[in-house]
C-alpha cells in the first residue's frame, strides 16, 4: 500500500493544483463572507435594541402627555359645567329682575296717572 506524499498528488497534474488552489480560495473568501455577515448581524442587533429603547421612552412619554390632556380636558369640562350653571343662575336671575323692574314700571306708572 502506498502512502500519499507529495508525488502520491502528482497524478493530478497541473489543473489539480489549480482547483486545489481555487477551492482554498473559494474556502477563505466563503469563510470572510460569513464573518463580516455575521458582524453586520451583531452590529444591527444593537442599533435595533437601542431603538427599541428609544422608541420605547418615546412611547412613554407620548403616553404621559395623553393622559396630561385627558386630564386637562376633563378639568376643562368640569369648569365650563361650572360656568353654565353659572350662566343659568344669572339667566335666571334677570328673568326675575326683568319681572320685577316690570312690576314696578306698572306700579310707577299707575302712581303717575299712567294709563294703557
Amino acid at each position: 500500500m502506498e502512502t500519499i506524499g507529495v508525488m502520491g498528488w502528482q497524478q493530478f497534474g497541473l489543473i489539480g493544483l489549480i482547483s486545489g488552489a481555487i477551492v482554498l480560495i473559494l474556502f477563505f473568501v466563503i469563510k470572510w463572507v460569513l464573518n463580516t455577515t455575521n458582524k453586520i448581524i451583531e452590529n444591527n442587533n444593537d442599533e435595533r435594541e437601542k431603538w427599541f429603547g428609544i422608541f420605547t421612552s418615546m412611547s412613554a412619554s407620548v403616553n404621559n402627555q395623553n393622559n396630561a390632556l385627558v386630564e386637562f380636558r376633563r378639568q376643562v369640562a368640569e369648569a365650563h359645567g361650572y360656568q353654565k350653571q353659572e350662566h343659568e343662575k344669572v339667566l335666571e336671575n334677570q328673568g326675575k329682575i326683568a319681572t320685577t323692574l316690570t312690576s314696578a314700571v306698572e306700579a310707577i306708572g299707575r302712581i303717575n296717572g299712567f294709563k294703557k
